[in-house]
């Protein structure tokens, strides 16, 4: 990771402990690089987690910490799968909000690529893997 001003550009892995999850657009413009794998921990926004998907991460670390209102599941597995769609991505979940959550997003995901399939969409292929714990896509054409 090298400082250049006021931004870090990281390289290959992005490790964050997140301490303050209201700072969350702040961290977002003080991250820039080509990492492909981000490994988030501590207390944050889903909307952080999103943001730092960045088009070269192929894994993703989601830790326990991450703040996610019941009236915000649908809207964070839209953008999460949207990502997806635009990359080969491997999220790994823990905690068990999350984990529970795994089969309600099986629905959502075959929803989601039927959805985007109707509508001339790029579609990728995602696979909930309840034994890894585990969330994937793959690109797939037409």
């Amino acid at each position: 990771m090298l400082k250049q001003g006021d931004v870090f550009r990281v390289c290959k892995i992005l490790y964050l402990d997140c301490q303050r999850p209201r700072k969350y657009q702040e961290t977002l413009e003080l991250i820039c690089g080509s990492y492909t794998k981000l490994e988030i921990c501590g207390s944050y926004p889903w909307r952080l987690l999103i943001g730092l998907i960045r088009p070269k991460v192929s894994t993703v670390e989601m830790g326990s910490g991450i703040k996610l209102a019941k009236n915000e599941v649908d809207v964070f597995v839209n953008q999460l799968f949207t990502k997806m769609s635009n990359q080969s991505l491997d999220v790994h979940v823990t905690g068990k909000k999350m984990v529970k959550l795994l089969p309600r997003l099986k629905i959502m995901a075959r929803a989601f690529m039927h959805q985007r399939r109707r509508d001339g969409l790029k579609v990728a292929y995602i696979k909930i893997d309840f034994t890894h714990r585990a969330i994937s896509s793959h690109l797939i054409e037409g």
